[in-house]
């Protein structure tokens, strides 16, 4: 099932004569619009890139701190919370 959203904004681009007719012809090729072309590879970046945000390497000694100070629930319960009540920006 496909769901449809209201597209309530707009974005203005500036290009090349020469990339908006390869734009139009990609488009074309894949059956979409050209909004659809060019905005549906550029969300799943944008996700991506805030998707990278959300992941973060440790060391041994830095997971073991982590862990610690993670399972002191009743001192860390409010802001546990709000970490876990944030929602990404595609999911609002």
């Amino acid at each position: 099932m496909t769901i449809t959203m209201s597209k309530e904004e707009r974005l203005n681009l500036r290009t090349t004569a020469e990339t908006k007719q390869l734009l139009q012809r990609a488009a074309e090729v894949k059956g979409v619009s050209i909004s659809e072309f060019i905005l549906g590879p550029a969300r799943e970046q944008a996700e991506s890139t805030l998707l990278d945000q959300r992941f973060f390497f440790l060391t041994a000694d830095e997971y073991d701190r982590f862990v610690s100070d993670a399972s002191n629930h009743e001192q860390n319960k409010e802001r546990i919370e709000k970490i876990l009540a944030f929602r990404a920006p595609w999911e609002n």
